[in-house]
């Protein structure tokens, strides 16, 4: 049985958050490179390239504003699982869809996306063929922006465990003789 997960779908988001965090305020130059680099640094997947890993760092710095971060965490604070909503910094959805339209700007956030779903697991290529042809753009859109506007509550949403339960049956049946059907991981 293969099994498409929360985990994976957290996976993306968090590298996709702790490597998107910081762009350029005038006011706050030499403090949002650090921001931008720190993230950019503590980053750890594999899937991404350095581009990939300033680009979100960037993105996040931008969004959420180098005031803001600074006045919540400190660099050193940044780890690799670094969430703006972890440390009490709220986001609204209007930030969420700033925060992805930049991400779209510089990386392929869907590839990327996608890619995540199989971190850790050899998927066949059935399998794959039928994420690539099920899961829409407006999905991954929803994933991103949940996950950077709530955090780890992303991982609770009723609506984005449905629909990839729905892709996770769909894509990843159980094999013959199983009788239970493929869950999403932390749902």
């Amino acid at each position: 049985m293969t099994a498409i997960g929360l985990g994976a779908r957290g996976a993306v988001a968090v590298a996709l958050l702790a490597s998107a965090a910081a762009c350029s305020d005038a006011d706050g130059g030499g403090q949002h490179d650090a921001y931008v680099e720190r993230l950019a640094e503590v980053l750890d997947d594999p899937a991404l390239d350095a581009d990939d890993r300033e680009c979100f760092a960037s993105s996040l710095v931008d969004t959420v504003g180098i005031d803001e971060l600074a006045a919540h965490v400190e660099l050193d604070d940044i780890g690799p699982d670094f969430a703006p909503a972890d440390y009490g910094i709220e986001i609204d959805d209007e930030q969420g869809d700033e925060f992805y339209d930049r991400l779209t700007d510089c990386v392929d956030v869907r590839a990327l996306f996608l890619e995540s779903l199989s971190a850790g697991q050899e998927l066949p290529q059935d399998t794959l063929d039928c994420l690539e042809e099920t899961i829409d753009d407006d999905l991954v859109e929803k994933i991103i922006v949940a996950s950077f506007t709530q955090g780890d509550a992303a991982a609770n949403d009723p609506e984005l465990a449905e629909a990839m339960n729905a892709i996770s049956t769909q894509c990843a049946p159980t094999s013959a003789g199983s009788e239970a059907p493929p869950t999403v991981a932390g749902a």
